[in-house]
């Protein structure tokens, strides 16, 4: 018995089907190869599909959690920009009136 490599997809599900029966009904004399029904490999695909949709979510979900700190993180920076400019605005008043002062005491 003959067999030639041939693409999946070439083969409807029946001559697979046949091939597969007559496989086992000649195990004990024949060392073929045959491929499983297409179903098969359909239904494996679609498993590794379904959990690389898993993973897509889980990392989609993770990318959510990474720009919500990632907001989180700039209105924090906002806010410390804000202070610092408060302070720097003090630190001139600050010198200002250090100057005024040093100014009064050269006069005394």
């Amino acid at each position: 018995m003959e067999h030639s490599c041939v693409g999946l997809n070439a083969l409807p599900d029946e001559i697979l089907m046949i091939n597969f029966q007559k496989s086992v009904s000649n195990s004990t004399h024949s060392n073929s190869f045959v491929f499983p029904p297409q179903s098969n490999i359909i239904g494996k695909i679609s498993r590794q599909l379904q959990k690389l949709n898993v993973g897509m979510s889980q990392l989609n979900d993770g990318m959510t959690k990474l720009n919500d700190g990632m907001v989180k993180l700039t209105d924090g920076m906002t806010k410390l920009n804000d202070g610092m400019v408060k302070l720097n605005v003090g630190m001139v008043k600050l010198n200002d009136g250090m100057t005024k002062l040093n100014d009064g005491m050269v006069k005394l």
